[in-house]
């Protein structure tokens, strides 16, 4: 897992100063003058935090004007880069999916954390960019002093590092979640309402759970949930829910010693013969061939 944190800072076109890497976390700063960045893409994520200056952001063909306190997030896949840049500095944190799932679920549940960082990205060509996320002056400089403290953690390499940057890191996260919810921007409301069905998805898998209720807490109809759903996550939401209920079965079934009847009413399929029928489609064992064969692992 392997988080970068950047602000680049620049001299003619753009200086770019990387502190040494510790614990999978790169520290940068820079401020890009008046030359265009060029248009990339890359394999990680990036969380982008407009610090001051003025530009434009060009995300797939499409160009956004960019101001301080703007924050959102780019995929790997995005092409994307900056132009007509007026002495922009940024803050810029690339992470790799890894480092989002470790966070505990409590912050996962967030609606303004599905919002941000799985979301947003998708609604961005249909809302024109006005669903991101643009912080106040006061709410900007309480994110530039957490930025501030996780780069003196990292210039002292003290012991623990590691487990300090990582701890401002979820704050950072935190406290975006919880400001995007917060936010009275009316073009963020749809983008909230669909978090709030993903995270019945999330949280509810132990129950029964039926797609006119996910269509009612996203206020779309059943279909436009799915064909959207399935759009961000490359499944429709019940494919997505009999995943995170056979994960869950995983666990339990490494982590403890309940029995097979029991962990399939507790992952949501109360009918034992039929858990096992779809746990053994999906991993070619049984659930207790697979607890057999695979290492016991604690619950957390």
């Amino acid at each position: 897992m392997q988080v970068f944190f950047v602000d680049h800072t620049a001299a003619s076109r753009y200086d770019q100063v990387q502190m040494p890497n510790k614990a999978g976390l790169d520290v940068r700063f820079s401020l890009l003058a008046e030359d265009d960045f060029p248009i990339h893409t890359h394999d990680f994520n990036e969380l982008v935090i407009i610090l001051g200056g003025t530009g434009k952001h060009s995300l797939n063909e499409e160009t956004y004007s960019l101001m301080a306190g703007d924050v959102f997030v780019l995929k790997g896949t995005d092409m994307h880069g900056l132009l007509n840049l007026k002495k922009l500095s940024l803050a810029n944190i690339s992470y790799t999916s890894a480092k989002l799932e470790a966070l505990g679920m409590d912050i996962r549940n967030l609606p303004g954390y599905q919002a941000l960082f799985t979301l947003e990205p998708f609604y961005r060509v249909k809302h024109t960019f006005k669903s991101h996320l643009r912080l106040s002056a006061g709410e900007l400089a309480h994110v530039r002093s957490l930025l501030a403290t996780m780069e003196s953690e990292y210039q002292a390499n003290l012991p623990a590092v590691e487990s300090m940057t990582d701890t401002y890191f979820t704050q950072l996260v935190i406290f975006l979640s919880r400001r995007y919810a917060m936010s009275q921007n009316e073009h963020i409301v749809p983008v909230l309402d669909l978090a709030n069905a993903i995270n019945r998805i999330e949280n509810g898998y132990g129950e029964a759970i039926k797609l006119t209720e996910l269509s009612e807490l996203s206020h779309l109809s059943v279909n436009q949930f799915i064909r959207i759903f399935k759009t961000i996550y490359g499944a429709t939401p019940m494919q997505h829910l009999l995943r995170i209920r056979m994960r869950r079965a995983c666990d339990l079934l490494k982590g403890t010693r309940l029995p097979v009847t029991e962990i399939a009413g507790m992952v949501g399929i109360p009918d034992s013969n039929y858990f096992t029928r779809i746990f053994k489609a999906q991993f070619g064992l049984s659930p207790r061939e697979y607890r057999n064969i695979i290492p016991a692992k604690p619950m957390a």
